[in-house]
């Protein structure tokens, strides 16, 4: 069995977190984040002449462990994928489906569809008449990418995900039996806020808005009003009555316990800071040097990329 890395790649940080392979189950043994060598530019971050700089990253990251089965999964910017929500009537055959994905994408890909490897989600929810299907589409330059980063590791690329969907997947493994009908899940970084709505604990949507330096605690509790009154009325047009948000969970580099209580202080809803060490087997290294919870939320992705394999 092999030893996981998890990775997330953020515009402030490489972030990773190792698992030890077990019998019963892998243990997390380690989280961490590093610096990148040179700024990070989305436009030119996955070009052929950044492989070098980002390889010598995970080299250092590697470094750290000493096995010969490693395999690597990777979570990125949703702005570099497109999650793209396609709407179909319910009686259509399959043949059927894929042609309307297809359409459906290539009105909304900036890039020709033959430049795109897309994926249809298992992430359907039926309305009355018709079905939404969740599709992720990914540059092939982006998974060209880490296959050359992972060639040059000498190790196994496992997965390449998008940011909203590994956080799902380690919402999903805290929260076990306990998902509430429809959650908001918020990540507060350096530079943008994301809004992201589950519905029984499985992705139902998602944006992000970009934030200024003096960007006031006031103005962020109005956004998440804001995203919380979008999502409540759509629910509402699709015909299902009196669903409403129940939780708001947040993470995120910049999430500081006072900024909880505040957000908290002007919602009429429960809201908490995402428990990402729940229900996860924790090595004994790591749990004699368990970082703070304000530290752990920045491992949201790069832990939650690692479940799905």
């Amino acid at each position: 069995m092999n030893n996981h890395f998890g990775l997330s790649f953020t515009p402030e940080h490489l972030c990773y977190a190792y698992f030890v392979a077990g019998d019963d189950k892998p243990a997390l043994d380690r989280v961490g984040k590093i610096s990148y060598s040179v700024p990070y530019q989305e436009d030119l971050f996955y070009s052929d002449s950044n492989t070098a700089n980002i390889l010598e990253l995970l080299k250092t990251v590697l470094s750290a462990v000493k096995s010969d089965s490693v395999k690597i999964s990777v979570s990125i910017e949703s702005n570099l994928g497109i999650l793209k929500r396609v709407v179909y009537p319910l009686n259509l055959d399959d043949a059927g489906k894929k042609e309307h994905i297809h359409w459906d994408l290539t009105e909304s890909l900036t890039l020709p569809i033959t430049e795109y490897s897309y994926f249809r989600s298992p992430n359907c929810f039926a309305f009355k008449d018709f079905v939404e299907e969740l599709v992720i589409a990914v540059p092939r330059r982006v998974l060209k990418f880490f296959r050359t980063l992972a060639g040059g590791l000498s190790v196994e690329l496992a997965n390449i995900i998008i940011h909203q969907l590994a956080a799902e997947l380690l919402v999903q493994n805290a929260l076990d039996e306990q998902l509430e009908k429809l959650v908001v899940l918020q990540k507060i970084s350096g530079k943008r806020i994301e809004s992201t709505f589950l519905w029984n604990g499985t992705y139902y949507s998602s944006h992000y808005d970009m934030l200024q330096n003096n960007t006031e605690i006031s103005n962020l509790i109005e956004l998440l009003k804001d995203k919380i009154g979008y999502i409540e009325n759509l629910f509402e047009q699709y015909g299902e009555k009196n669903i409403l948000v129940d939780r708001i969970l947040l993470y995120g580099d910049e999430l500081k316990d006072d900024l909880i209580q505040k957000i908290q202080k002007n919602m009429s809803i429960p809201v908490d800071r995402l428990n990402i060490m729940q229900n996860l087997t924790l090595s004994q290294e790591l749990q004699n040097s368990l970082p703070t919870d304000q530290e752990l939320s920045s491992y949201v992705e790069c832990i939650g990329v690692t479940l799905d394999v």
